[in-house]
């Protein structure tokens, strides 16, 4: 498939081409998808302080209404922003998971479900034509109802002529293993911010995604997206985009061809977690390939004590012909 990536420099004129932008709202998700003849789909609105940014996407895009709006669980870095989308949009029909919660963002929602008198109804694989495109709902309360909060949230997946993007809400390892869903994907948003337990070996094994997306906060508590997520994508292939990197990101689509526009391209502060051992070096590498890693990056813990090598500094890598490794960042 013909990917075509520049940062601020993607040719958007064409009417039927299908945008879906991943809104930069920190540790959370907003997925708003603009559909030709003027149809609009959001899944999430972010949190209740980040949820002003998918108002100014929304409105940068001269959205009049909401035909969908899917609140994939009821956690504030997903559901916190929609009651603003509420109060400033018609919203034709919501979509949820069912799961309540006794927070105060989850009782405002609730509260306004039910004065608003919304076309409201609770994932249970519904499928949404739209002008062509398709939008399916993977989840089902039936199947998820012994599962956490996250397990329970709303996975979907969009299909454009030959372009498919799963989003997969919050719902990780173990539950992302149990999806049916028939590969390849061409863009996956990758769950709960790309933490460890996010985008499993078995879910990649599936859908094995050209594209992964990851929505996050530069700062995030946790650290993530982990190193060992990052790690799982890459080695098959796939690029991977982030906002806390790139900021908003845009997928545009013509059914047959893709591209990713990206509004900022910041290089990840690698944080050192430990002194490497001086004794042996600054740097370590398999002595059979040609990466060199901090000690602590993930690649550098599976080699085999007795395939190490290790360099002084960079220069000596270098020299010996290693280049850095992507992830980690050794320089």
């Amino acid at each position: 498939m013909d990917v075509k990536y520049e940062e601020d420099k993607i040719d958007l004129i064409t009417k039927d081409y299908v945008k879906v932008h991943f809104i930069d709202v920190g540790d959370g998700d907003a997925i708003y998808i603009q559909l030709p003849n003027n149809q609009d789909v959001l899944i999430d609105a972010g949190s209740t302080i980040t949820g002003k940014n998918v108002l100014q996407v929304l409105r940068e895009n001269r959205v009049d209404d909401i035909d969908l709006l899917i609140s994939t669980h009821p956690h504030e870095g997903h559901m916190g922003g929609i009651p603003s989308i509420l109060e400033n949009y018609n919203v034709k029909q919501i979509i949820d998971s069912g799961a309540a919660e006794g927070t105060a963002t989850y009782m405002k929602y609730s509260g306004m479900l039910t004065k608003g008198k919304y076309n409201y109804a609770v994932a249970d694989k519904q499928k949404f034509d739209l002008n062509g495109a398709t939008l399916e709902v993977l989840s089902s309360r039936n199947e998820n109802w012994n599962r956490d909060l996250d397990g329970k949230s709303v996975v979907s997946l969009l299909t454009v002529g030959e372009v498919k993007f799963l989003f997969m809400a919050d719902v990780s390892y173990p539950y992302d293993r149990e999806l049916k869903v028939t590969g390849p994907v061409e863009i996956l948003k990758a769950a709960f911010q790309g933490g460890q337990t996010s985008t499993s070996q078995q879910l990649l094994n599936k859908v094995t995604p050209e594209t992964v997306i990851i929505s996050v906060s530069k700062d995030n508590i946790n650290g993530f997206p982990h190193g060992d997520t990052l790690s799982r994508i890459s080695e098959i292939g796939s690029q991977i985009f982030r906002t806390d990197l790139n900021g908003d990101i845009v997928v545009s689509t013509n059914g047959k061809d893709y591209g990713v526009q990206i509004s900022k391209n910041e290089i990840p502060v690698i944080k050192r977690r430990a002194e490497p051992p001086t004794d042996q070096g600054v740097y370590v590498a398999h002595k059979e390939e040609d990466t060199f890693h901090w000690p602590y990056c993930s690649l550098a813990k599976r080699i085999d004590f007795h395939d190490r090598i290790w360099f002084k500094d960079a220069n000596h890598a270098k020299e010996n012909e290693y280049i850095p490794c992507q992830f980690c960042r050794p320089e």
